[in-house]
Parts: C-alpha cells; structure tokens; sequence
C-alpha cells in the first residue's frame, strides 16, 4: 500500500516537473546481476539470519546459534578480508547500539512494572472509557498523540513508553491488535522523518551534504503519502489484518 502511495507521489511529482526524474542510462541484464556482488554477502547473512527451516537447522548447533556475527565473520572469511581494526570498529559500534536499546528497553520495562503496581492503566481505562467520545474519536486522538511524540522521540522509546498506557484501551475500545500494532509501526516511521528529531532525515542530510531545511521539504510530499495509508488502515482495517487472519494456524 505504502509503495503504491509513494509511486503515486514520483509519478506525480515528475510529471509536473520532468528534470526530477532524467532518463537514465540503459543497462543489461547481465550488467544487473553483477552489480549485485557488492551486496551479494549481506544479501546472504539476511536470507540465512532471517530464514525459516531449514536455514535454521544450517546454524543450530549444540544448542546454540551463530546467528548475524557468527554469518558475518563466515563470510569476512571467505572473502579473505580480515581486516582487524575494520572488525573491531564494527563491534564497537554494535555494542554501543545494543546497549543503547537495551537501556531504553530495560527503562521502559521498569515503567511498565510501576504502571502496574500504582494501578495508573486500569485508571486510565476506565477514565477514558467514561469519556463522552466514540472509539473512534478517541481512536483520532491517540494517533494524533503518537504523530506528535514522533517528532520528538524515536521510535522505540515512544513505543516502549506509550504501548503499555494506550494498549489496555485499545483492547477496551474494541479495536484490533494486529491492526494497532501496524499502526504504531507506521507512526513511528512517521516519526523518523518529521522535525524537529526526524532521525533519517538528519541521516540523509548527513550523508549527501544536502541542507537540513531541503531534506525535510522534500520529504513533505512522502509525509503527506503516509497520512494517505494512516486514513486508509483506519478506514479499511482488513488492510493490516487480511494477511495474518490468513496465515494464523
């Protein structure tokens, strides 16, 4: 849905100004293919880490699993590229994200607990459900909320922080929680290109040395694609729920 609202925007965009989208040069089939050895080896680390059986079973062994390092240094190998300070540079940047999700993570589970034990999402609960609003209004009203944490807040953090507050009246309110879940996926995506925070926006602009201001002007059009699908999941929730209802055993 979402890659049919963003190819409705190009198309748009490039068919009122063309230069947004030159003509670019021809390539062969055969040229495709080996332009795809630079990424062939994460390509494989992503098909064997992800995999269900029997990728699996390749990296199960003595009960426990090689997993993402395990692969990558494999194929390290196999590349003969044993660059020492390269590998150590990457483990360092590894730990420093994992320990930085696990510290929200940990947090956030801490907040939960006392949550619980003050009785706060029971309250808020039955505070909400008194209010004289519909499911769906209020339903509004916490997509609104989550829109404007996303400008703020990462996605994880607002997510970990929010989810055990808001998801008690969702399930109150009588809404689906595959349908919630794919929506505060989308939020957060929401989140990653608004300012002030955006952190991909701030990533592209770093990048490709285009001004901050420019990024989030261009992305304005994308954003606006987003609310499109955000309106279109709460109007037709079978959108989110059609694939898992399927597949459920």
């Amino acid at each position: 849905m979402l890659t049919g609202l963003y190819s409705m925007v190009i198309t748009t965009m490039c068919a009122r100004n063309p230069r947004l989208g030159p003509a670019a040069p021809r390539f062969s089939l055969r040229e495709r293919m080996k332009s795809l050895r630079g990424v062939s080896g994460a390509l494989v680390l992503f098909i064997i880490g992800n995999g269900r059986s029997p990728f699996r079973s390749m990296y199960a062994y003595g009960g426990w699993r090689l997993g993402a390092l395990g692969w990558g240094l494999v194929l390290l190998l196999l590349k003969r590229r044993s660059d020492t300070r390269l590998i150590v540079l990457a483990l360092k940047s590894a730990t420093a994200t994992t320990c930085t999700v696990l510290t929200i993570t940990i947090g956030a589970m801490m907040f939960s607990q006392f949550l619980a034990v003050a009785g706060f999402s029971g309250v808020f609960r039955e505070w909400v459900g008194q209010l004289p609003f519909s499911a769906h209004v209020v339903m509004v009203g916490i997509l609104l909320l989550y829109i404007a944490l996303g400008c703020v807040m990462d996605a994880l953090s607002m997510q970990l922080l929010t989810v055990p507050i808001i998801f008690p009246v969702i399930m109150a309110l009588g809404f689906n929680p595959i349908w919630f879940g794919v929506i505060c996926v989308l939020t957060g995506e929401m989140g990653l290109i608004t300012p002030p925070v955006g952190m991909v926006s701030y990533m592209v602009s770093g990048i490709t040395g285009t001004p901050l201001e420019e990024v989030f002007r261009g992305i304005l059009p994308f954003f606006v694609a987003m609310c499109a699908g955000l309106v279109l999941l709460c109007l037709v929730p079978q959108i989110a729920t059609f694939l898992p209802t399927v597949l459920r055993p």
